[in-house]
């Protein structure tokens, strides 16, 4: 199951702890950039509050269809 709060590429010291302050973007949150990132580049770079909510609403709808299968 992927929890949206888990973090993506998170840096870690050698005893397997999280660096103070530097536990990574969560899954969420990178793919709502990802997400961005593609409608930013079809609409040559204009966006508005609609669009980042759209985004989070796109990697919501991800999570979900992973965890379900």
């Amino acid at each position: 199951m992927i929890d949206k709060t888990q973090t993506v590429f998170p840096i870690v010291n050698p005893d397997g702890d999280y660096r103070e302050g530097e536990r990574g973007l969560n899954k969420r949150e990178y793919f709502a950039i990802m997400a961005l990132q593609g409608i930013l580049a079809a609409n040559e770079g204009t966006y508005y509050d609609s669009t980042i909510k759209e985004c989070i609403n796109y990697a919501d709808a991800l999570i979900e269809a992973l965890n379900n299968g």
